[in-house]
């Protein structure tokens, strides 16, 4: 969620500020920088808190179709044995918030299910300590997933055919028994754990592929660079 770039930046403006500081006290000749010199300046508030932005159900049948693009936010599915889907979102903050705010979750219906969606280019959260925004989704078993982004994203439970196909890993796919369609566009590793496919594939750029007690008809399994490691592979 918070960008390496971003939070280094801000990190060095802060130190800068430091020492621009110091200097003018030692010499009296160096200015501070415009941020620090100006008296409306006021260095952000340290906070700390957790909340739950949304926490909705909507009923949808035993089968819907979920489609989940969430960017790079954090993502869980999971199952429960009701004929509909409940989504909740938590914000987690422990700091000083320089800059930004999270990237509001929208849920709504579509024509054959639900969706579950955050805007594009939202922006960075600039943050010196801890922030986390993550969308937890329990859906019924035999739903049909679809997950054009999240970062990271871990599924269990389903019974139907899962498709993700995301930008960052780790994606991890736990207890599921249906065809599995994944991949990792750049870095990051999947993780597939008691899974029973008729048709698996799971390909990442950048990244491990990592099997336990995994079962498919037939598979195709790739990684441009990083290793391959099974336990209990049947294929």
């Amino acid at each position: 969620m918070i960008s390496r770039t971003t939070l280094i930046g801000a990190l060095v403006v802060v130190e800068l500020g430091i020492v621009g500081m110091a200097a003018s006290a030692v010499t009296g000749s160096v200015p501070l920088p415009s941020m620090f010199a100006t008296s409306s300046f006021q260095m952000p508030n340290v906070e700390e808190s957790t909340r739950t932005p949304l926490d909705r159900t909507l009923a949808t049948g035993p089968s819907p179709h979920v489609l989940i693009d969430v960017h790079d936010l954090h993502a869980t599915v999971e199952t429960a044995n009701v004929p509909a889907v409940r989504v909740v979102e938590t914000v987690h903050k422990d700091g000083l918030v320089l800059n930004g705010r999270e990237e509001p979750v929208s849920f709504e219906r579509t024509a054959d299910g639900v969706r579950v969606t955050t805007p594009a280019g939202a922006g960075d959260v600039v943050v010196i300590g801890d922030f986390d925004q993550t969308v937890r989704i329990i859906v019924p078993p035999t739903a049909q997933v679809e997950v054009t982004g999240a970062e990271p994203l871990e599924v269990s439970g389903l019974r139907s055919k899962l498709v993700a196909h995301i930008v960052t890993g780790p994606l991890t796919v736990k207890n599921h028994r249906g065809d599995l369609d994944l991949s990792v566009r750049s870095e990051g590793r999947i993780v597939l754990d008691d899974v029973q496919a008729g048709v698996l594939a799971a390909n990442t750029h950048d990244g491990r592929l990592l099997f336990s007690r995994v079962g498919a008809d037939r598979l195709d399994a790739t990684t441009d660079s990083g290793r391959i490691s099974a336990v209990d592979l049947r294929a």
